[in-house]
């Protein structure tokens, strides 16, 4: 790999199975990326994925591009698109944007403040903005925090699932909650959710219909 800390250690042999794991958010796709354009490019060697969590598969060609040139091309699709979504959202208006997994796009601020801006704006234009994601405090980070903080304040809809494995008073604090409702959702019970819409809470069960609960499986979405 031409990186000696790494050489000194590890050579990849052919014929040879390489097993990759840890939890979640730790590195192991950015690993493999680097391990795989580094690769192709020192030796000509070609891979093959099969990667269901890099999606859209746009934004990880991007990103592979951007590790063999130095480039950042992924940052500059992002922006295009934020200026796509930001059009039809506030100029022709009508439009509703769900954007899933919004933690994948804290790696850039950019793209966070015009999530942000047009969260204030959209009602004015008949639209709206619809945010998922997972862990609450991947979005409390130091040098994060002030710029997601309105993400949380803005919504007039909050659905808020078992946060998992967090601080209670900071998931309070964040989303506004009492504790007595946030002991609704502290043990993770498939399709509850508390509804919050202003001063209004209701304990909500999401049963999805029978053809969809066989495509979700029974592995937690894995």
């Amino acid at each position: 790999t031409k990186v000696s800390n790494l050489d000194e250690v590890f050579r990849l042999d052919r014929g040879r199975v390489i097993t990759i794991t840890g939890v979640p958010n730790y590195g192991k796709s950015e690993f493999v990326d680097f391990l795989t354009t580094t690769y192709n490019k020192l030796y000509g060697m070609k891979t093959l994925y099969f990667s269901p969590e890099n999606q859209p598969l746009s934004f990880h060609m991007a990103k592979l591009v951007s590790k063999y040139t130095n480039k950042k091309l992924k940052d500059a699709m992002l922006f295009n698109f934020l200026s796509y979504m930001n059009h039809n959202l506030l100029t022709h208006g009508n439009t509703v944007a769900s954007i899933d997994e919004l933690y994948l796009f804290l790696t850039n601020m950019t793209s966070i403040e015009y999530i942000r801006n047009a969260s204030k704006r959209v009602r004015k234009k008949d639209s709206a903005i619809i945010l998922a994601s997972q862990n609450i405090e991947d979005f409390l980070i130091s040098g994060i925090r002030e710029f997601t903080k309105p993400l949380f304040s803005i919504p007039t809809h909050h659905f808020l699932f078992n946060p998992g494995n967090i601080n209670p008073k900071e998931f309070m604090d964040v989303l506004q909650i009492e504790e007595a409702e946030f002991d609704l959702i502290k043990h993770p019970e498939r399709g509850v959710c508390l509804y919050k819409c202003g001063n209004e809470r209701y304990l909500l069960q999401v049963i999805a219909p029978e053809y969809k609960r066989k495509l979700f499986g029974e592995a937690g979405g894995r």
